[in-house]
């Protein structure tokens, strides 16, 4: 089954965005390929904009609400340009030290979920550490360690590198979204067949989660409707 997956680490100041293209070989899912990897920024001056004096404006000048429906409606950009069949947004980091971003970035993952729904998309959000443990093996990996392990696959794949820990993030999502429609990976240091079946079962995992059957981790229940929307894409030649 060819699938497109999107992998987003969202926040309010920086937010990593992955595309992967999944590649089917009569019934086996190749691991894909990556058709785009990017960093959304709202840092530094805002273009086009100045204060009421002629000076540069800022985006840290900008009132909170203003800063997070600005980069929410950025998100929203990349997913009507690239269509994915699936999105995976990393979940919140609950257990992180004073993270007094949580507020925001919970605002700014309501506006992107409310287009994904009203857009007739589908999204799951896996916890961090599901992601991290399934790149790294361990989850609680540290950015250094997820960034290692992103490159080993990227390096085989021969579409480059990432230098951004969000850009890892988010390539790591869309690698766990493609997973869990089949896809195969395999690495640098990671080709030895029980690595690849260590995901497959991290994969296999969190699909059969009770909680994902409540639509607790996203707006599916089941991976197979999102096969089904592939499918019809498919035949309609889309």
């Amino acid at each position: 089954m060819k699938a497109t997956v999107l992998g987003l680490d969202l926040a309010v100041r920086n937010t990593g965005y992955s595309v992967i293209r999944t590649e089917a070989s009569g019934k086996t899912v190749k691991g894909g390929s990556l058709v785009t990897v990017g960093l959304l920024r709202c840092v530094g001056s805002v273009p086009g904009r100045t204060k009421p004096n002629g000076r540069t404006l800022k985006y840290d000048d900008l009132p909170a609400p203003e800063r997070i429906v600005m980069m929410g409606e950025r998100v929203c950009e990349v997913i009507d340009r690239h269509d994915p069949d699936l999105i995976i947004i990393e979940g919140y980091a609950y257990s992180a030290p004073r993270n007094t971003h949580l507020p925001a970035m919970g605002e700014v993952n309501g506006i992107v979920k409310r287009h994904i729904v009203l857009t007739g998309r589908f999204f799951l959000t896996p916890s961090p550490s599901v992601v991290k443990k399934f790149m790294t093996g361990k989850g609680n990996a540290k950015k250094e360690d997820m960034m290692g392990a992103v490159n080993d696959w990227l390096r085989v794949d021969r579409t480059g590198s990432v230098s951004d820990n969000n850009e890892a993030d988010a390539v790591a999502c869309a690698m766990f979204g493609a997973c869990l429609l089949g896809s195969r990976w395999s690495s640098k240091k990671e080709r030895a067949k029980p690595w690849i079946d260590y995901q497959q079962e991290i994969a296999k995992n969190f699909r059969s989660k009770t909680m994902l059957e409540k639509g607790n981790y996203g707006n599916i229940k089941s991976i197979g409707q999102v096969q089904a929307k592939v499918d019809v894409k498919l035949t309609r030649g889309v």
